[in-house]
């Protein structure tokens, strides 16, 4: 089905979104931590993504993509750049309120 991975990637981030608001994690109150966790992620991720496929190691199926942007499709572009680091976020935040009470 076109655009699966797309519908993957919102529901991934709704979930991560209603974690956030359910057990009051506001972390878009510091957005310049939201930035650096952009910025990281885009570093170590993106050319690795570029070495992998174009190595062949790594590849999409085209059936499933909506558009690509270079050798990207548009949904790894939007992975990184906000499943990645808003994910990491959320569940960094939900460790320590869960297990340190923050």
């Amino acid at each position: 089905m076109i655009g699966e991975y797309l519908l993957i990637e919102i529901i991934v981030f709704v979930i991560a979104l209603l974690v956030n608001y359910r057990f009051k994690l506001h972390i878009f109150k510091n957005p310049r931590r939201i930035f650096l966790a952009i910025l990281a992620s885009s570093i170590i991720f993106t050319p690795a993504d570029i070495y992998a496929i174009l190595s062949g190691w790594w590849g999409f199926n085209s059936k499933l993509m909506v558009t690509y942007v270079w050798i990207f499709p548009i949904e790894e572009i939007l992975f990184i750049l906000f499943i990645i680091p808003i994910g990491s976020i959320v569940f960094w935040e939900l460790g320590k309120k869960v297990f340190y009470g923050i």
